[in-house]
């Protein structure tokens, strides 16, 4: 009788349904006015020929930027590749055959709605003017096509060597006339030059000038224990640096250069933090002019030896009572199903105090839910929407640290879950898990938003190609260590530059640190029980 009851009561459910579902398709004659659902549409890859590196599609600003090798005609791009998502979209103009990007190229990608995009093409020839007894680097204005080299006092403007010219792209380029080895008189102005390559003719416009003093001590780049010092000399000469504090009379120290060219550098390293110093360029016997500097603050990491953990309600907290928050973590998410993925464990490095664990996991229950990697990181836990975690990372700082030393026990495991949607993954089951920590610095407004989620269009996660980072370095670890063991990133102040420049004199918003028990746990891939364990975590300023 309960059983006839119940289906009685479910049939006249499903009628009632079924009369609001046909109510609401007739309204729907008369009045149309569902809204188009809002997917952004865009690029999944974007490949040309002549590419160097990978393609960075930055979803967020709508960019796609591909650097192409200095013989690329820039102006005649061939597309290699280009995949939109969703597999739908359809984009305003033709991306086959041969684009210009000489300049940002527009292009609206639709899918109900219209998003315009950017593709960006970056090109960086090599262009070199040298010359016999130069000093410092030669001004090269390829926009204008003008080149300005500048040599000694004594030197002689009628009887200039060019020791090198390189004035388009390597191998393609043709110089009429040549002047590489040969000896030019500039007494009189400057040396018309025709380059020619992409069958168009360059005129370009040498020029030679003499210095009113051989040596030249240019501004210091100063972090916190370390200076950067640079300077211009005569090649050939004994070039390097003197220094001081400024509160000394005498000279404390020199340093060589170190560069043989006439363009003097050196790393000065060993100083004291918040104190001010004086150096100046030699080459020779000749000095230049005095330059003062004053050297950073150091800044220490807030509860780097993880010590301090409270536990309000169900969610264990990387602060203590009274204090402010620095490191968090997804136990914010992990915690609504009575799991916290990061904890406090006394297995310290030193058997004293407390230490982080990371433990991944599958958090869920009667099979529902979702892999969460064991996870810290510098920021702050923002919210969950739906089954996403929407995390903030990024500390202010505004200092030049040069590592990040600290303490790591990782005991791995077999990966165990790859979740649907990153199937391109699942290669990775049944091999050990990897743990993964990085830190980088930026010069981002605000910290890094990271959304993540098992639907691709909505998914943003860290890039570490991001043109915001200063300074990147990164560990990975995919066997058991067997206890603590001592690691030192080194952050790469090169990081995503080319051509051997560097990112020094750049200044610094923010820091960014992540660990996790699961390399992969932003594609909700790894192994269940693997577990990550880190203690006395610092910064350091010096080499």
């Amino acid at each position: 009788m309960n059983r006839f009851l119940t289906f009685h009561i479910s049939l006249h459910f499903v009628a009632i349904s079924l009369l609001l579902l046909i109510s609401m398709g007739l309204s729907s004659c008369l009045n149309n006015d569902i809204p188009y659902p809002r997917i952004q549409a865009g690029f999944a890859t974007f490949t040309v020929d002549g590419q160097t590196g990978e393609t960075i599609i930055d979803n967020d600003k709508r960019t796609v930027t591909v650097e192409l090798n200095e013989k690329t005609d820039i102006n005649k791009v061939a597309i290699k590749q280009v995949t939109l998502t969703p597999d739908n979209a359809q984009a305003s103009i033709l991306l086959k055959g041969e684009i210009d990007l000489s300049k940002p190229l527009n292009v609206i990608i639709s899918l109900y709605q219209d998003y315009e995009w950017t593709i960006i093409g970056k090109q960086n020839i090599e262009y070199i003017f040298t010359v016999e007894g130069q000093i410092g680097n030669a001004y090269i204005d390829p926009i204008n096509q003008k080149a300005v080299a500048y040599i000694g006092t004594t030197g002689d403007l009628t009887k200039v060597k060019i020791t090198d010219l390189k004035l388009g792209p390597i191998d393609i380029t043709n110089m009429t006339p040549n002047l590489k080895d040969q000896y030019c008189d500039f007494s009189a102005g400057s040396i018309n030059v025709n380059v020619t390559y992409h069958n168009q003719t360059l005129e370009w416009k040498l020029f030679v000038f003499q210095r009113e003093s051989n040596v030249t001590t240019n501004e210091a780049i100063a972090w916190v224990n370390v200076a950067w010092l640079s300077g211009e000399g005569i090649e050939g000469q004994e070039n390097g640096f003197q220094w001081r504090e400024a509160s000394a009379t005498d000279w404390q120290g020199s340093i060589p250069s170190e560069t043989t060219s006439s363009t003097l550098s050196a790393r000065l390293s060993g100083l004291k933090a918040e104190t001010a110093y004086i150096y100046r360029a030699y080459s020779g016997e000749e000095y230049g002019e005095e330059i003062m500097f004053t050297t950073g603050k150091a800044i220490p990491l807030e509860n780097g030896s993880f010590e301090y953990w409270q536990k309000p309600k169900k969610i264990w907290l990387v602060y203590g009572e009274g204090q402010e928050m620095y490191w968090d973590s997804g136990n914010h998410g992990s915690s609504t199903l009575n799991k916290n993925v990061t904890e406090p464990t006394e297995e310290t490095y030193n058997g004293t105090g407390k230490a982080a664990q990371l433990k991944s996991q599958f958090v869920g229950l009667f099979g529902l839910g979702k892999f969460a990697a064991g996870n810290l990181f510098a920021g702050k836990y923002v919210e969950t929407v739906g089954l996403d975690g929407i995390l903030s990372f990024g500390r202010p700082f505004t200092s030049y640290p040069t590592k990040l030393k600290g303490y790591y026990s990782y005991t791995t495991a077999t990966i165990d879950y790859n979740s649907n949607g990153y199937e391109e993954f699942s290669y990775l089951l049944g091999k050990p898990d990897t743990c993964f920590i990085y830190v980088a610095l930026g010069d981002w407004e605000e910290p890094v938003t990271i959304q993540t989620s098992t639907d691709k269009t909505k998914r943003k996660l860290f890039d570490k190609k991001d043109p915001h980072i200063i300074a990147y370095a990164e560990l990975s670890q995919g066997s058991n260590t067997n206890g603590y063991q001592p690691f030192e990133l080194e952050l790469d102040y090169s990081w995503n530059c080319t051509n051997g420049n560097n990112n020094r004199n750049r200044k610094p918003t923010h820091l960014v640190i992540v660990c996790s028990a699961s390399k992969y746990g932003d594609y909700f891939t790894g192994a269940d029980g693997a577990t990550l364990l880190l203690d006395n975590f610092e910064l350091e300023y010096d080499y």
